[in-house]
């Protein structure tokens, strides 16, 4: 029985980069369907839809391989964010044998606008970042789901401006050990005396630490 592996994260969260870490898979991406024949990447609003189109009917054409011609892993590279979407897939997996696996690359949003190579402004990345939260509640609980914490060389990055609540969803959804402050005023991250950071917030709870603060997520 093969695996198949949706992934699932923000733009520049570094999906692509996992899934060239796997050997001997498929990848089915909506990305491929905006590659010119001089192997650029064109991305045109109007190809929105087909390139989705393009992907699942290439995903659905290796799910129903016969046993024999299989190949180990599928990797269904795409944003993935909201339930709906990664639905079909799931089902399809299933329906035809698969062992399925959702992994969620979880990056913080600054950290993805600097890495993201398609251009995505820093506000579609931030609202990317926020229905990423709140999608992970709408899943079934059936679900095969995993969080994958971003490279050690490539820390997350939390900077002066943060907001109180998006940082500790941050943390609750990868289940990252922190402390809080009843008056919402800090949240402290790490082990004391090694490796701690208290992030400070004012009374709208925005952070008010200078400069720029790193949380290893591994």
């Amino acid at each position: 029985m093969g695996f198949v592996v949706i992934l699932r994260g923000i733009s520049g969260a570094g999906k692509s980069e996992y899934a060239s870490t796997l050997p001997s898979s498929v990848v089915c991406s909506s990305d491929d369907f905006h590659i010119t024949d001089l192997g650029e990447y064109v991305f045109k609003e109007e190809n929105k839809k087909p390139s989705h189109a393009y992907c699942l009917n290439r995903f659905t054409e290796f799910v129903q391989l016969p046993e024999e011609k299989r190949p180990p892993i599928i990797i269904v590279d795409n944003t993935n964010i909201r339930a709906v979407e990664i639905a079909p897939y799931y089902a399809l997996a299933e329906a035809n044998g698969w062992y399925v696996e959702i992994t969620t690359v979880w990056v913080d949003p600054e950290t993805a606008y600097q890495r993201n190579q398609h251009g995505c402004g820093r506000n579609l990345v931030n609202e990317q970042f926020q229905r990423l939260v709140e999608e992970t509640d709408r899943f079934p609980p059936w679900w095969s789901h995993r969080i994958l914490h971003g490279p050690r060389d490539q820390p997350n990055i939390v900077s002066m401006g943060a907001d109180y609540e998006r940082l500790l969803s941050m943390l609750q959804l990868a289940d990252i050990p922190y402390q809080v402050d009843k008056n919402m005023e800090w949240i402290r991250v790490g082990t004391p005396g090694i490796d701690e950071v208290t992030f400070r917030f004012n009374k709208n709870g925005k952070m008010t630490n200078e400069g720029w603060h790193l949380i290893d997520l591994e």
